[in-house]
């Protein structure tokens, strides 16, 4: 075959790269997007060929038709890749039960995803590894003084190809379930190229291409999130109704819809908004910026998701101009169905969209904002940690005017308590005035700073209040004026100093959170973040001035509810439901209006009242199921509990 072979072998190459991107991404939303699920990835994908190289080395020259043999295996690799569309609808539930099972330990969860991606990626990477040294031999003896790096070459150009050619357009324009059809149809036009000379039925071949048309990658259980949300995907299998679905460059994006009307926004499976659960974050990430700097003209959002937090800037008219930067577009087209949501944020006549990489869009503009707001998703998540390093604070700090004010965020779940000093550690590195609120759940921690003194004017935050576009927005997340405000305030900069101390830094040459985060991903937190915060929370009125004594009663008995919902969310989260609940109910005392606090607290009475039911105290059960319905009298399977309890059925 001679040259002409080459040609084929370079064919092959490109199916198998193009293959490693698709199932790559395909992975990514069983087994996470992290730094160790790639790295994993990629080891199932080269151990497959270097063990199938290694094994056919050692019989290839016992072989008198070798031209067979790599025929079969290019119709087998075909094959394979056909199967293993349907084989990824069933690895979300595998995997889900190999958590729920052995989830013990780090390493036991590299195994367990090295499991499941060999299920997909081995045995085709053992054939594609054992045609090498076939396709070497077959080239040999078709052309006098052949050489191995000929071979070799020609496989490698056409996986370069391949790989460019899917990430940046099989992908995007037919998805990955036709990009896979189409390399599984590759290695069968390669097998039928190379057996010009055998004879082999076609018919077969044919067949298998038309049974690939009818198999389908459910998108619903794919982009589930069980790696993350494995709790609802225990619940609800298969929760809420996709309406948008696309797979782009950077990533799959879904938006699906709950029976109750909630919204969620998904990358590769991870919710990254929600018009319920996360809703108080993303405000408040817009907000909280420019409170600090109510006369701001210009302001930077960076990270679109549902365009919350840009709905949230927008509403400050006094910005002449908004910049808002997404590096990936299906996230702009997703965040349109969530207009009614968002006040109508991607219509405003003062925003400019920028699609660009975040960092690279700094590096290259030279303009300045008074306000920079940035709520990427987490740094466990591959490439998001760059956007919490020192580097990148201080590029973000070298785009802000004089008083400029910077707001970013972190999580409390699965995030160790090291890991949260360094984030706040870096933070305050670059920006040393640093305050820090956090969210009504107390599951997220708001960042805010500046180079110069973070200081709010109780009077100037009454004024902000009363713009009627202000005080609706707040009131979304029954924040209801500037008192209640400062309920959310946690640390200042004197506290924030005193409980990162002595943390390391994260920075792009030693990006530790990228590493480090997630180890912690199916940890429980919460707990021991929150009693560590407990220590080193600070006075309101340490970021405030107030002249009204009213207001300062006011501000104190809010500092009262923030430490009732610390205690209430530390005990839920421990699983001491008695205590929770008693914490919640002093701070509903605090604020009786606050509806997300209800919504808390009956959810806590339910539990807890399952929890005494299973050991046999009726009694308790009775009275705390009955306070449940007494704030939520709607509960028809609370009402069906109470009736076995008490008899009456």
């Amino acid at each position: 075959m001679g040259q002409f072979f080459l040609v084929i072998y370079a064919i092959s190459g490109f199916a198998a790269l193009s293959l490693e991107v698709v199932w790559t991404k395909l992975l990514a939303m069983v087994l996470g997007s992290s730094t160790y699920a790639f790295s994993i990835m990629l080891i199932t994908f080269l151990l497959g060929i270097a063990g199938g190289s290694a094994i056919s080395a050692r019989l290839v020259d016992k072989k008198k038709n070798v031209l067979a043999f790599f025929v079969a295996t290019q119709i087998l690799i075909g094959v394979f890749v056909i199967l293993s569309i349907p084989l990824f609808n069933g690895l979300p539930s595998l995997f889900f039960g190999l958590l729920r099972k052995y989830n013990q330990s780090f390493w036991g969860m590299q195994l367990m995803q090295f499991f499941v991606s060999s299920l997909v990626m081995l045995v085709p990477t053992l054939l594609m590894g054992a045609a090498f040294p076939m396709a070497v031999k077959i080239y040999k003896s078709a052309k006098v003084g052949a050489r191995v790096g000929d071979v070799y070459a020609a496989n490698t150009i056409g996986g370069v190809f391949g790989s460019l050619m899917a990430g940046f357009l099989m992908i995007p324009l037919i998805g990955m379930q036709k990009s896979i059809l189409i390399s599984a149809i590759l290695y069968f036009l390669v097998a039928v190229i190379a057996s010009r000379k055998l004879k082999i039925t076609f018919f077969g071949l044919a067949l298998m291409v038309l049974l690939g048309f009818f198999f389908k990658l459910d998108k619903s259980v794919l982009t589930s999130g069980v790696f993350f949300h494995g709790d609802t995907y225990l619940k609800e299998q298969i929760p809420g109704e996709i309406i948008f679905y696309k797979e782009g460059q950077l990533g799959t994006i879904a938006v699906r819809r709950y029976p109750d009307g909630e919204l969620i926004l998904q990358t590769n499976g991870k919710v990254e908004s929600s018009t319920h659960g996360d809703l108080d974050t993303q405000l408040l990430s817009g907000h909280l910026p420019l409170l600090f700097r109510p006369d701001a003209k210009n302001a930077l959002v960076i990270g679109l998701g549902g365009a919350f937090s840009l709905g949230a800037v927008e509403q400050h008219q006094g910005l002449a101009e908004i910049d808002a930067i997404e590096i990936e577009p299906a996230v702009i087209e997703a965040a349109y169905l969530f207009s009614e949501f968002n006040n109508n944020a991607l219509e405003d006549s003062r925003l400019n969209l920028i699609i660009a990489d975040a960092r690279n869009y700094l590096l290259a503009s030279d303009k300045k904002y008074d306000v920079i707001a940035s709520e990427p998703s987490n740094p466990w998540i591959k490439g998001m940690g760059n956007l919490f390093t020192k580097e990148f604070f201080e590029l973000a700090k070298s785009r802000l005017k004089l008083g400029g004010i910077m707001g970013s965020w972190i999580h409390l779940y699965s995030m160790n308590e090291s890991d949260l000093k360094i984030t706040l550690r870096t933070f305050q590195e670059v920006f040393p005035h640093t305050a820090v609120f956090i969210n009504l759940s107390s599951t997220d921690l708001l960042l805010i700073g500046s180079e110069q003194e973070l200081v709010l004017d109780y009077g100037q935050l009454v004024e902000k209040f009363e713009e009627e576009n202000v005080r609706n927005s707040f009131s979304r997340v029954y924040i209801k004026d500037a008192a209640t405000l400062m309920g959310y305030f946690l640390m200042d900069e004197t506290a924030v100093g005193e409980f990162s101390k002595g943390a390391p830094l994260h920075t792009d040459n030693h990006p530790i959170l990228e590493f480090s985060a997630p180890k912690s991903l199916y940890l429980n937190t919460i707990p021991t973040n929150l009693l560590a915060l407990r220590e080193f929370q600070s006075s309101p009125f340490s970021a405030l001035t107030v002249e009204d004594s009213a207001a300062e009663d006011k501000i104190e008995g809010y500092f009262g509810f923030r430490q009732a919902i610390l205690g209430a969310e530390m005990y839920y989260f421990q699983g001491k439901f008695d205590k929770s609940v008693a914490s919640f109910e002093k701070a509903l005392f605090y604020d009786p209006d606050n509806e997300r606090l209800k919504e808390r607290l009956v959810e806590t009475y339910n539990i807890l009242g399952r929890t005494y039911i299973n050991l046999g105290n009726r009694e308790d059960a009775k009275e705390v199921l009955k306070k449940s319905l007494d704030i939520n009298p709607i509960q028809p399977e609370i009402d069906r509990l109470l009736e076995l309890i008490e008899g009456r059925k």
